[in-house]
């Protein structure tokens, strides 16, 4: 049996270094030499060919060991898509120690979902080793969802939201983002796709948004894949559902005192009248109605009664003051439509002129009103003068419009419904060591008393004032005692009955050095 060799040079040496000792003679040694042929067995490295790891579409680690066998060795990778293969990796050191080592290399451009097959090789002076193939598949490109944001159906202020979705064999779910900008800031609840290799149909429904108010929305999917977004879409939604309860879309008004002439007497039920038909008029279309707002109705009260001293009949005074100045004055900035007329005896009379002209009547129907107020007068060249002043501001709780069944009865009931009549603060701060307080009232109340009471520091100041055109305008030095104080509360109570509630305002400094200024009602 031949030997390695390396083990035929050790013996070599062994021998020679026996004679030289006398042990053995020249002819043994030569003997012994030549026992051990020239051609014996080469010791080449040792290699093991591991799976394949770390693999993605178009990369993968190639694995293996490598054992040199005591002599300088190196490695490569032989990998293609046959057992032929067709590329090598970079040859590198494996070392020359006598123990098997951990070798991998990472190989690219590889071509998504194909078969590859792979081999470590190693060699070194005795010779080259092959490592048994391997085979790996790379991964499929990566498929994403596809979708599609279809067009939105819009109710009202409900809408469903509309698009399509590929889950591309993968699972994916979906939902829609929602929102009055880009930044979108609503979405629906996430829902499952499904993971078909078709588009599928999908819809959400949204109830409850703003009246009248654009939106943008975009549907969205995602998988283990990724992400995709659909391209955004605008809607606008329609006026705000009549709250339940009101009457039939398409019946008569029965609005009480709605064919009562305009007078003194009677002029708090026929501006709410005719209020109340301008609400028969959207409701018999759909639309939402309109409520009444205190400061919006101050002011178109003031503009009648203005029309009736000074002679006049416009939207603008003879100061220059418009409706938009009249309703900003009163603590309502966002009054959009005022309707005006002159010479008409009753409610229903000025509302059905209102109707007959396109512009008064745009108004009247307006999508985008939210909130109303009235006032009339008695006297002057014209007789009478009407004012309807519209806004978009949310109404405030407690509000009415006019079609609650208490303001509904026959055209000059005996006893007069009541008239709701509201007392509130629109500004309260102390200055200076004084207390300022803007007030108003919704009932014409010229000439009555209100009681005025400032609690600071544990003290308690009372003071009486008149109300003038539905207002109250206190300036009022306070006592050195409350001066300094850093809160306080204001409150407001009306001396003519009639039920009204009384008006509290809560006033609290900023910092140390500020003055109260009003906080919370």
């Amino acid at each position: 049996m031949p030997l390695p060799s390396r083990t035929s040079a050790v013996m070599h040496e062994r021998l020679a270094r026996c004679a030289t000792l006398g042990l053995i003679t020249l002819a043994s040694l030569t003997f012994a030499v030549m026992l051990m042929p020239s051609d014996a067995s080469a010791a080449p490295p040792l290699v093991s060919t591991a799976p394949a790891t770390a693999i993605a579409q178009t990369i993968a680690v190639l694995n293996g060991s490598v054992n040199p066998a005591g002599l300088a060795t190196t490695y490569r990778f032989e990998y293609g898509t046959t057992t032929a293969y067709s590329s090598t990796t970079a040859s590198s050191s494996a070392g020359s120690a006598t123990v098997a080592r951990a070798v991998s290399v990472i190989v690219s451009g590889l071509t998504p979902a194909t078969v590859y097959h792979a081999r470590l090789v190693a060699s070194n002076g005795d010779g080259i080793s092959y490592g048994a193939d391997i085979s790996f598949t790379t991964a499929a490109p990566a498929r994403p969802p596809v979708v599609a944001t279809g067009p939105a159906a819009v109710a009202g202020t409900t809408v469903t939201l509309n698009g399509s979705v590929n889950p591309n064999a993968r699972p994916t779910t979906y939902y829609f983002d929602y929102g009055t900008t880009t930044s979108y800031g609503s979405a629906t609840a996430p829902v499952s796709a499904g993971s078909g290799t078709t588009a599928l149909a999908v819809s959400a429904v949204i109830r409850g948004l703003a009246a009248m108010t654009t939106y943008h929305a975009r549907l969205l999917a995602y998988s283990g894949d990724g992400r995709t977004y659909g391209a955004d879409i605008t809607f606008t939604t329609g006026a705000a559902a009549p709250p339940a309860g009101l009457p039939p879309i398409g019946s008569e008004p029965t609005c009480a005192y709605r064919s009562t002439p305009l007078s003194a007497r009677y002029r708090p039920q026929v501006v709410l009248a005719s209020m109340c038909l301008v609400n028969f008029e959207r409701v018999s279309r759909g639309i939402a109605p309109v409520y009444v707002d205190a400061r919006l109705g101050a002011a178109a009260q003031g503009h009648a009664d203005d029309e009736v001293r000074r002679n006049f009949f416009s939207h603008t005074n003879p100061d220059g003051c418009s409706f938009l100045c009249r309703a900003d004055a009163a603590g309502y900035s966002l009054a959009l439509g005022e309707n005006i007329s002159a010479g008409r005896s009753t409610a229903a009379a000025a509302v059905q002129g209102w109707m007959d002209s396109s512009g008064h009547k745009a108004n009247i129907l307006g999508l985008g009103f939210r909130t109303m107020g009235a006032g009339s007068a008695v006297g002057g060249p014209y007789g009478t003068q009407w004012v309807h002043m519209f806004g978009i501001l949310a109404p405030e709780a407690g509000a009415v419009h006019g079609l609650e069944a208490q303001f509904q009865g026959r055209a000059d009931p005996t006893t007069p419904p009541a008239v709701p009549a509201k007392l509130r603060v629109s500004g309260a701060q102390v200055t200076r060591g004084a207390l300022h307080v803007l007030a108003e009232i919704t009932r014409r109340a010229d000439g009555r008393r209100l009681t005025v009471t400032f609690e600071a520091r544990g003290k308690t100041t009372r003071f009486a004032t008149t109300v003038r055109r539905g207002r109250i305008d206190i300036d009022r030095r306070l006592s050195s005692a409350q001066r300094g104080a850093r809160s306080g509360i204001v409150t407001l109570r009306y001396a003519g009955g009639e039920g009204v509630r009384r008006a509290d305002a809560r006033l609290r400094a900023a910092s140390a050095k500020a003055d109260l200024r009003r906080r919370t009602l």
